[in-house]
C-alpha cells in the first residue's frame, strides 16, 4: 500500500488502552507518519458530503451554536443507542476508509494507522501488521473513568482484540513498557 519498502502498522485496542501513548513513543524514536482515526473521524464530520447526511439522519439538535456538528452532542445521541451508532458508522466509515487509503498512497515513510475500529472500518488489509494495545479493565477505568464503560460496550471484547493481533503490547501504564514498545517496532519496521 505504501510506496517503497515502508511498513504500515495498525495500532488498535479498546478505548483507553493506550493506543495514542504507543504512537507517541514510536514517533519520538522513528521516522514514522501517523494517521489517527479519531482525527480523521473529526474531519469526516465537516466534509461537505458527509455533514448533510449526518444532519438528515440525526437532526439539528446535534449542532453547536455556530452550526457545526457537536461531537459531544452527537456522542450522547449515538452512544445511548446501538442502532444510531450503526447508522452513524454506515455514513462515516466508508469516507474514513477512502480518506486513509488515499493518504497511504502519498506517504513514503513507515506509517501507523491508530484507532479502535481498524477492522470495523475495513483498514486491516491496508496494514502489514496489527499491534493490539491491551490493558486490564481496572487500569483503563482508573485512567479514563466512566468513558470506558460508556464506550467499551460498543467495541469488540478484550478477547476479540487479542485474537486479531499480530503483536500484543501489554500496557501496565508505567514507563517500564516503553522499551517493549520500541523493541516491537524495531522488529516490525525492519521486516
Amino acid at each position: 500500500m505504501v510506496l517503497g519498502h515502508a511498513v504500515v502498522v495498525g495500532v488498535t485496542g479498546r478505548v483507553g488502552s493506550g493506543k495514542s501513548w504507543v504512537a507517541s513513543i514510536v514517533q519520538s524514536h522513528f521516522v514514522c507518519a501517523c494517521i489517527d482515526l479519531d482525527l480523521v473521524g473529526h474531519e469526516a464530520l465537516v466534509d461537505p458530503g458527509i455533514y448533510p447526511l449526518i444532519i438528515a439522519e440525526f437532526g439539528h439538535h446535534i449542532l453547536d451554536g455556530s452550526g457545526r456538528i457537536s461531537r459531544s452532542r452527537l456522542g450522547e445521541h449515538v452512544f445511548s443507542d446501538s442502532c444510531r451508532l450503526d447508522r452513524l458508522n454506515a455514513i462515516v466509515h466508508p469516507w474514513i476508509r477512502q480518506f486513509v487509503l488515499a493518504q497511504l498512497q502519498t506517504i513514503q515513510s513507515h506509517c501507523m494507522v491508530v484507532g479502535a475500529l481498524i477492522d470495523e472500518i475495513g483498514l486491516r488489509s491496508a496494514c502489514n501488521h496489527t499491534v493490539v494495545v491491551d490493558a486490564a479493565d481496572a487500569d483503563i477505568r482508573s485512567h479514563i473513568g466512566e468513558k470506558f464503560d460508556r464506550i467499551s460496550i460498543y467495541q469488540r471484547s478484550r478477547q476479540g482484540y487479542l485474537q486479531s493481533a499480530d503483536v500484543v503490547i501489554s500496557n501496565l501504564f508505567s514507563s517500564d513498557v516503553d522499551e517493549s514498545v520500541l523493541t516491537v517496532f524495531r522488529r516490525l519496521f525492519s521486516a
